[in-house]
């Protein structure tokens, strides 16, 4: 896993994907966000000072069943898919739970993360990014 990860305050665009090394109840105890304000694991893994859980999504990568990560990724958020072609095979050989972090989940707080078990990094996509254009 990459050690840490600069989030700059004017941070946009970027797409980062964890794997979660824990199933079933644990995964979820470990994802969900404390209705009363308690610790959150996850914000805790990623050690962000500030994480919105409006702008993370949480799901087992069996529920994408027919369509695949690397599908998901590229249809269902949109994503270049020059950046996921490449990874396509890792990308479906990621089981289990799976986070997926954009950057307004960070609320333009300059930030560092630093990743640890059971969190797993997987990917960094940036959604916005110039592509060259075919000209028939």
């Amino acid at each position: 896993m990459t050690d840490t990860m600069q989030i700059a305050a004017t941070e946009h665009g970027v797409v980062r994907i964890f794997a979660v090394d824990l199933a079933g109840e644990a995964a979820d105890r470990f994802t969900d966000k404390p209705d009363d304000g308690g610790a959150w694991p996850l914000q805790d893994a990623l050690g962000a000072t500030e994480l919105d859980a409006e702008h993370v999504e949480v799901f087992a990568v069996d529920d994408l069943e027919g369509v695949g990560l690397a599908g998901y990724i590229e249809e269902g958020l949109g994503l270049p898919s020059q950046q996921i072609v490449p990874d396509r095979g890792m990308l479906d050989q990621v089981k289990g739970t799976v986070v997926i972090v954009f950057s307004a989940a960070f609320g333009e707080t300059e930030q560092t993360l630093t990743p640890r078990a059971p969190l797993r990094w997987v990917a960094t996509y940036q959604d916005n990014v110039d592509i060259p254009q075919m000209i028939p």
